[in-house]
């Protein structure tokens, strides 16, 4: 076989093999596997529930699992209500991201998955202690809105 031929063989071989790998990587990652894998994590999510029936742990929108937490008593709070948004971690608050909690329960920085949504530990308050929590919103009235609720509480990794 003269090098011409030899180079054209071995670029089919690379050419047909690449195929085959893209094709079994689209597969992989939008077949049946992923889709298989989604349903044992939805199943493990609805298996595994407390006395109270509250679920041990919870999907992130990331697709992280969070474990459960507990049930903790949520108000709402303002930078109108305070005069400034900047938190005790030193950055400034962002509603739909910053919470304060007891730095004994959540250490500053730990992720928290409420209702769907994932707040980051950034803040604490003098009433602020053990289940409470307090989140950060951009205006009086939409803490208002929110008013004080208890709600289930993830922790994610």
């Amino acid at each position: 076989m003269k090098n011409s031929q030899m180079i054209t063989a071995v670029t089919a071989c690379f050419i047909a093999a690449a195929s085959t790998f893209t094709s079994f990587a689209a597969e992989a990652a939008t077949g049946p596997a992923l889709q298989a894998e989604q349903k044992d994590i939805q199943s493990e999510i609805q298996q595994t529930t407390d006395e109270a029936g509250h679920p041990l742990i919870m999907q992130a929108p990331d697709g992280t699992i969070a474990s459960y937490a507990g049930e903790f008593r949520a108000s709402a709070y303002s930078a109108e209500e305070y005069g400034s948004s900047l938190t005790a971690s030193g950055v400034y608050a962002k509603a739909n991201h910053t919470i304060a909690a007891d730095r004994n329960v959540f250490p500053m920085g730990t992720k928290l998955l409420i209702d769907g949504t994932v707040y980051t530990v950034e803040d604490t308050g003098s009433a602020i202690r053990g289940n409470k929590l307090d989140i950060f919103f951009n205006t009086n009235r939409e803490c208002y809105n929110y008013g004080v609720r208890t709600v289930s509480v993830y922790r994610l990794p």
